[in-house]
């Protein structure tokens, strides 16, 4: 209940409410004479928080450099009475107790390899505090790990043109993993100082790439992995 006090006068109780919160009421002087109408607004709305990561994940969903985040906070509702503050807080790969930012924005930044969870919510000058969101970031600074170059006894057969394995080749990740095998993502290839002859070439690599190659006796090796090139 809205009761309106207004010296040497008598107030009436609200007498209308509109979809903004807004309460109003007349009121009567001493003389009688009525006045006017008195507005008195209610806040009953939470801000709203949005959190942009900047630069944004790959298609993965990783990252593979800092990544800032920037919390923005508003309170446009008709009758709002604006943000009073953000607060937020990291947890995983990067805690961070719970901060406080007085005003609409704030911002951190997320450095650790790994997965973190950003938790946050605005709270406006009424006292209404929004609901908890979380945003999660992904780093992965790290290039995979390719092993079996060169693996034990890894030679190189005599140019007589007889084919013999040399070795298997594999990539591995700890962070974000390595991409799964499509055109480009995990290559081996090879060079030769011999003429190429394709009905009998010197090299053959499989299963990655099934057709044979040119005759090689050289090799060398890359991999991909899921946050992408590392700078």
């Amino acid at each position: 209940m809205v009761v309106f006090d207004v010296p040497n006068a008598t107030a009436t109780q609200a007498t209308a409410m509109n979809d903004a919160g807004d309460i109003t009421g007349s009121y009567l002087d001493a003389s009688g004479n009525s006045h006017g109408f008195i507005r008195y607004s209610l806040d009953s709305t939470p801000p709203v928080t949005t959190a942009s990561p900047s630069p944004g994940p790959n298609s993965n969903g990783w990252n593979n450099t800092d990544v800032t985040v920037t919390l923005s906070s508003t309170d446009n509702e008709p009758g709002g009475t604006g943000v009073k503050q953000i607060q937020y807080g990291l947890t995983g790969a990067q805690p961070l107790d719970a901060q406080t930012v007085v005003g609409t924005t704030a911002s951190v930044t997320i450095s650790a390899e790994g997965l973190t969870t950003l938790t946050y919510f605005g709270t406006d000058n009424a006292g209404n505090v929004e609901q908890a969101k979380t945003l999660t970031v992904q780093i992965d600074k790290t290039p995979p790990v390719i092993s079996g170059m060169p693996a034990p006894g890894c030679a190189l057969w005599p140019p007589n043109h007889k084919l013999v394995a040399v070795t298997t080749v594999a990539a591995a990740d700890a962070l974000s993993g390595v991409v799964p095998v499509v055109p480009g993502s995990f290559q081996l290839t090879g060079t030769s100082n011999e003429p190429s002859d394709p009905n009998n070439p010197d090299v053959v690599i499989a299963p990655i790439v099934p057709a044979a190659l040119p005759s090689s006796y050289g090799r060398s090796v890359w991999g991909l992995e899921r946050a992408g090139p590392i700078p």
